[in-house]
């Protein structure tokens, strides 16, 4: 089966290049190849959850955010770097003491290239600084498929629910590690896979049963099942409620078509091959024997019932939901 491939409207060997190009001596290389929390700031005023990476995988993060939200510069925070990139490629970055007490327009601002031309970039790896292209193409890593896919899918509902006149409260995303995690809901063994939380409005994903639908599916089956749990955050805030229910589940799944639908027409953050979603969601939905809820048929639906809502989702919209 072919693997369903989350590609970028910015080519990632554009993207990728920036953990080799944007930087100007040996030492800071070293320095930036350590994982800190690195965060966008949304069209909203707020920042999205942290997630750890590398600054190039940040750097990557905020200059590709720059098309979704609408902007002519997108801001991200790397530890204690704040990054500016703007629509061009260009990079600027500048180091504060409190995070708390961030005023971008009194920051010292230190130019660091332009990720669009990776041919004017210094090349890090000689100490005279020659300028070289090396392009370095990577896989988006799972951290990063949330990260954009969370601005993504907000997006999406921001802009369906105000056109409805709906007032609209972003869910909270949280992909966990441990065998189990708490919640408002209660605890829950991460052996059920992912679910949302109605009273905390949070959907929890373990990362274990995440990087396994990644690897064997794909980087858009990641982003359904979040589309999807997502979907039960807008349930809840629609008062649609009908309990754990077969009809609530294949809404959900309804609703993660309806992103899917602007995905492939709207979003300036993806390009969905021909194909894709089918791939991905013959395998995605197809309904297991056990091994956790999402695959339990008499929770969720079978396999028919799901490509089914999913299908109407994507062809017509949320209204048919």
């Amino acid at each position: 089966m072919k693997i369903v491939r989350f590609a970028f409207k910015k080519r990632l060997t554009h993207c990728f290049v920036v953990l080799l190009l944007l930087v100007i001596s040996l030492q800071s290389v070293q320095a930036r190849q350590s994982k800190s929390p690195c965060q966008v700031l949304t069209s909203s005023g707020s920042w999205t959850d942290a997630v750890s990476m590398d600054f190039a995988a940040c750097a990557n993060t905020v200059y590709v955010a720059n098309a979704v939200l609408h902007t002519t510069h997108t801001y991200g925070i790397w530890g204690q770097t704040v990054i500016d990139a703007d629509t061009s490629g260009e990079i600027q970055t500048a180091t504060v003491d409190d995070l708390s007490q961030i005023d971008l327009n009194s920051l010292n601002w230190e130019y660091w290239g332009n990720i669009a031309q990776a041919d004017t970039l210094p090349d890090p790896s000689s100490s005279q600084n020659d300028v070289t292209a090396t392009p370095v193409p990577e896989p988006l890593t799972l951290d990063e498929i949330f990260t954009l896919a969370e601005v993504d899918i907000n997006d999406f509902w921001t802009e369906t629910l105000a056109s409805e006149g709906v007032d609209y409260e972003k869910p909270d995303i949280v992909l966990y590690d441990n065998a189990r995690v708490k919640t408002k809901c209660g605890t829950a063994p991460s052996e059920i896979g992912p679910f949302y939380c109605g009273k905390d409005n949070t959907a929890y994903f373990p990362r274990d049963f995440m990087t396994d639908q990644h690897d064997r599916i794909g980087d858009y089956a990641v982003v359904v099942i979040i589309a999807h749990e997502w979907g039960h955050s807008i349930q809840t805030q629609l008062a649609n409620e009908t309990g754990i229910s077969i009809q609530r589940e294949l809404q959900a799944d309804c609703y993660a078509g309806a992103y899917s639908q602007y995905a492939v027409n709207q979003s300036q953050k993806v390009i969905i091959e021909d194909g894709d979603i089918d791939e991905a969601i013959a395998s995605l939905f197809e309904a297991g024997d056990g091994g956790g809820s999402w695959f339990d048929r008499g929770a969720h639906g079978d396999g028919d019932q799901r490509r089914a809502a999913f299908t109407k989702g994507l062809t017509s919209g949320v209204g048919d939901c």
